[in-house]
């Protein structure tokens, strides 16, 4: 097939607000992926506002100058939902005549919103690659036989509605694909199988990002890239979205296409820092002996960062100190918490104290950096709980991320607390682990808010280990907990200006640039 170059395709990822216990920015894996399957059909451009200092003027300029005919947008945080909404608002503005599909785990759970809302025409639920594609070829042939796409085309909404996997405005002569009206009904397509063979999909396209731009410098600077080799987890944690979005289920790509994807960033691009996003690098043992083979085979010295469970450590404690030697630096650790009610309430499984109390020591007998995830501020919760969280973990942990209960929009535990009417925070740009949702045990909301913040601050700034690892040898460690430590600092400072509030708000980044654009 010939490139289509009159038909242009933007792809979209918003800019990134605070990430809380996250310092940087990567390239989306879902645009790189999305970009593979596309730019070889049509002309392709990736815009990644995280790494723009200027966010919304390059938006505007972009939009201006490119004239996209399809523009696809992912929403994977939360937290960045006033982002992402500014994005769609802002390309309603300046580029009406562009079709916009949204992507990732958000827009598949919140598809019937954002479509009678008007902000996207087509949501695209599940696995993206292939729906993306089928969407583009369908609207660039229709565009090559109309000259000029309308949303309301029927030949084009009716070979749209052969589609498995999206979302769009029910099928009605003079309807559009999507409106301002919230009584139309949404025709949802039969959902999309997902890709059983991981290795078919080609890399991503990573020579349309700013690759020089990446930056993550608590682990290394630019030279850091984020990775990922499996879609999925097949545990049922009631808290998880990667666990939810793949129907707890996990394909992974194979060890040499692991390798292959590594060795690529690493000699072209220049990566030698990894932070792997696999929610459980470790759940499958037998790969993992293949991942280091072939690590070991490729030559490449580098040093990556892990995330497992407790279960999955304990399976791979005779392979840890072969990682180790071979780069393995840190293992993020999701332990949540050491009671068996609360974990019982987030659907742990079998996991319980002396697991956890397992698994933290073969991390620590290994010498790896270890970050236990926490969470705290379900119904069983009081501030000794919370007390008590933090010195369990501190007796093995070199960083504890000491995460609010979030009930996540399309989570089964987001469902049993709104069926229970306790969810108490609608803006879903507060739901980043940092902020209260709703209140812990019986407390009410501001105790709730006043507890998490005062023993957290306690617990960072009255701890030995925290003024010893700021001077580590360690530059991993160092980094770290230096970022750890002024984002508390950071943290009680706006909680002291904000005292006694409990109407919380985010301001988007660049608000000011963006409310010019739009008020100009």
């Amino acid at each position: 097939m010939n490139k289509n170059s009159n038909f242009k395709i933007l792809l979209l990822d918003a800019p990134e607000n605070d990430m809380g216990w996250f310092n940087g920015n990567v390239a989306s894996p879902a645009l790189g992926y999305i970009a593979a399957y596309v730019k070889n059909d049509f002309d392709v451009k990736i815009l990644d506002l995280h790494v723009e200092d200027h966010p919304w003027l390059t938006l505007k300029q972009t939009l201006l100058d490119f004239k996209p005919d399809l523009i696809g947008i992912t929403f994977v945080h939360t937290c960045h939902h006033s982002e992402v909404n500014s994005c769609l608002r802002m390309i309603k503005k300046i580029s009406p005549a562009s079709i916009v599909a949204g992507g990732g785990y958000l827009f598949g759970v919140l598809y019937e919103k954002y479509i009678k809302s008007g902000l996207i025409d087509i949501a695209v639920i599940g696995e993206g690659e292939l729906t993306f594609k089928y969407i583009a070829a369908t609207l660039a042939e229709r565009k090559k036989n109309s000259t000029v796409l309308s949303r309301y085309d029927q030949p084009l909404r009716e070979s749209l509605k052969q589609i498995e996997g999206l979302a769009m405005a029910k099928i009605e002569v003079g309807t559009p694909l999507a409106g301002f009206d919230s009584n139309f009904e949404v025709y949802k397509s039969p959902p999309r199988k997902f890709i059983e063979n991981l290795d078919s999909i080609p890399f991503p396209a990573f020579e349309l990002f700013p690759m020089d731009r990446y930056n993550l410098p608590i682990y290394g600077g630019r030279e850091t890239f984020g990775a990922m080799f499996s879609r999925g987890c097949a545990n049922r944690c009631s808290f998880c979205t990667e666990s939810a979005a793949w129907n707890h289920t996990v394909r992974r790509h194979s060890p040499e296409y692991a390798i292959k994807y590594l060795k690529l960033l690493y000699e072209v691009y220049g990566k030698k820092t990894f932070v792997f996003g696999d929610t459980d690098f470790l759940s499958k043992r037998e790969w993992v002996k293949g991942f280091i083979d072939n690590l070991k085979a490729s030559g490449m010295k580098i040093n990556f960062f892990i995330q497992a469970c407790c279960t999955s450590v304990i399976k791979c404690a005779d392979l840890l100190p072969e990682l180790k030697r071979l780069g393995l630096f840190k293992i993020m650790l999701g332990a949540e918490s050491p009671f068996g009610d609360v974990l019982k309430l987030l659907n742990k499984g079998m996991q319980n104290r002396n697991i956890i109390l397992r698994a933290m020591d073969i991390v620590k007998r290994n010498d790896v950096l270890l970050l236990i995830m926490m969470i705290w501020g379900t119904e069983h919760d009081t501030e000794e709980s919370l007390i008590q969280e933090l010195k369990f973990f501190s007796r093995y942990a070199d960083f504890i991320s000491p995460g609010m209960l979030t009930p996540y929009p399309g989570t089964s535990l987001y469902e049993r607390l709104k069926d229970k009417d306790l969810i108490m925070v609608d803006d879903l740009s507060m739901y980043d682990q940092l902020h209260v949702i709703m209140p812990a045990g019986k407390m009410s909301y501001l105790e709730t808010v006043t507890t998490y913040r005062k023993n957290l601050f306690l617990h960072f700034n009255a701890n030995w280990k925290t003024y010893r690892s700021l001077f580590s040898k360690n530059k991993f460690l160092k980094r770290i907990q230096w970022f750890y430590f002024q984002m508390m600092w950071n943290s009680f400072y706006k909680d002291v200006l904000a005292f006694g509030q409990t109407n919380f708000k985010k301001h988007i980044i660049h608000e000011k640039e963006y409310d010019g654009i739009m008020n100009g």
